[in-house]
């Protein structure tokens, strides 16, 4: 597999709010057939077999012309990812992915341009078979809950466009309340426990197994100093933007307004979720997500393929187990197996032994949610498995926001659950606080005042992590593949969920 794309200078910060009116919910082709999707609307992605031979932007231009709209392929923000397809044969097939944008010109009858449009054009044409042309999909992280991740929501009322209404913060509905501090919503809390035993590496008597972790990086912590961040690599993989960086910065998104940003402390609690559960393994967490949890199709896709290049360029580089907490839905419901290149990198990356598990969602719908739903394909031969994860109370009973259907594989604890958290104190203050003559003033809980280290959040974000954990736990030694590791841990949760469902029914014929 090899990527590449052109340096592009960073956005100022203005340009980096622009995107956000950029995103639109939408539906593409045949309303009977499909189904909403958020997705970029100055954006398409011309995804083509290798054996491709003339230059599908011309179609597209041609489509785009009917609008008063340009293909503009000039500009810097234009990459081309090409991806390896190994279950073909054994020297692999490349397929490659560019991105275009649309563009209005002053004497554009429509000025806002929409990639919704340009696509239905393009594939009313006659046009080469091997060519498919996409729209660019938006991925988000969702603790609970993100509008991103809804088909039935407007982007525009996302934390990033109103701070004072985020959703991490309040809740309207039943699934709504694990959004509320104290009843799952994201608070701080008390350790009191020791911290995981991992093993020092001079007694370590087998190859540790690393758990890559795609999300908004780690922060610092005690528990996650062996923690490698990044991955140092030319092209780089992911988002390298300090300025914005949500483990570092608690109020990027409204620094004005003092609270703490939705997304703040995500990839740190989710590596302190694996580190629980596999104190040996190793940890690599890499920035895909932009401050307001949120990154587009192909930017994760390239960050993909840089993973897989770095893991071909040394075996040292091995990768074990990728944890994704993010997704988005599909607008070809009835076609699971729709064309996508992000699908096709992640069979590349399981065909090079990397177990992939991702979260399920949290939108309390049994729409497909991906990459998880990508984990009912059909099986492919020497490939590591792919586990969708859905969300269960501390009780054991499924969460109320948690996504569920046929495509998820398994379920475990995602509601309340405690990690690691970045130190960060944001701007909300204790309730009362009285002054004292004698030492310090005595005060009520600080609700964003994380410097214990440690907090309580909700999402199948946090399930994702624990059951990759558990694999990289399965996997330490190297005496077992990974298929046999991921068997061990789903039947070790069915005999959890087991015991927890005859606990439940015995206090009810107790009560009687």
């Amino acid at each position: 597999m090899t990527s590449s794309f052109e340096n592009e200078p960073r956005p100022s910060e203005n340009e980096r709010w622009s995107r956000v009116p950029d995103i639109a919910v939408g539906v593409p082709g045949d309303r009977g057939r499909q189904q909403p999707t958020v997705y970029l609307r100055t954006a398409l992605l011309v995804d083509r077999s290798a054996s491709h031979q003339d230059d599908p932007l011309t179609d597209l231009r041609s489509a785009a012309e009917r609008f008063g709209w340009e293909i503009d392929a000039d500009r810097g923000v234009n990459r081309v990812v090409r991806v390896r397809d190994r279950t073909r044969d054994d020297e692999g097939v490349e397929r490659s992915m560019q991105r275009v944008l649309l563009t209005a010109t002053p004497s554009s009858p429509t000025p806002d341009v929409d990639a919704v449009a340009v696509l239905r054009a393009f594939r009313g044409a006659d046009r080469d078979p091997d060519v498919t042309v996409t729209l660019e999909h938006v991925l988000a992280a969702g603790p609970f809950m993100s509008p991103f991740m809804s088909p039935f929501m407007s982007p525009f009322m996302s934390p990033f466009m109103s701070p004072f209404m985020s959703p991490f913060m309040s809740g309207g509905s039943s699934a709504g309340s694990y959004a509320y501090p104290g009843a799952g919503g994201r608070q701080p809390v008390a350790f009191v426990g020791s911290p995981p035993a991992r093993t020092p590496d001079d007694r370590m008597t087998s190859t540790r197994p690393r758990v890559a972790i795609l999300d908004t990086g780690c922060g610092a912590h005690d528990w996650l100093t062996f923690v490698e961040r990044g991955v140092d690599q030319n092209p780089v993989i992911g988002v390298h933007d300090p300025a914005t960086d949500p483990e570092v910065h608690p109020d990027v998104l409204g620094p004005l307004d003092g609270a703490m940003d939705p997304l703040v402390g995500h990839g740190t609690f989710i590596a302190g979720l694996v580190h629980q559960e596999a104190p040996d393994a190793d940890i690599l967490a890499v920035r895909v997500l932009e401050k307001d949890g949120i990154v587009h199709e192909f930017d994760l896709i390239a960050a993909l393929s840089g993973l897989a290049d770095w893991i071909e360029a040394d075996g040292a580089h091995r990768v074990d187990v990728l944890n994704l907490s993010l997704g988005y839905y599909h607008e070809d419901v009835e076609d699971p197996m729709f064309p996508s290149l992000l699908r096709d990198v992640l069979t590349d990356l399981r065909v090079l032994g990397v177990t992939v598990v991702a979260s399920a969602g949290n939108d309390a719908t049994s729409r497909p949610c991906y990459p998880a739903a990508f984990a009912v394909d059909p099986v492919v031969a020497g490939a590591a498995p792919l586990v969708a994860v859905a969300a269960d109370n501390p009780n054991g009973t499924p969460a109320m926001f948690s996504n569920a259907g046929a495509w998820v594989t398994t379920s475990m604890t995602g509601a309340a659950v405690m990690s690691t958290m970045p130190d960060f104190d944001a701007g909300s203050s204790p309730l009362a606080r009285s002054a004292s003559t004698s030492g310090a003033a005595r005060e009520t809980i600080d609700p964003d005042d994380f410097l214990g280290g440690f907090g309580v959040w909700s999402g199948t974000s946090f399930a994702a992590p624990i059951v990759a954990g558990r694999i990289a736990a399965a996997l330490t030694g190297g005496a077992v593949s990974a298929a046999d590791a991921v068997a061990v841990v789903l039947g070790r949760i069915s005999e959890e969920h087991a015991a927890l469902r005859a606990k439940a029914a015995a206090r009810v014929r107790g009560s009687r």
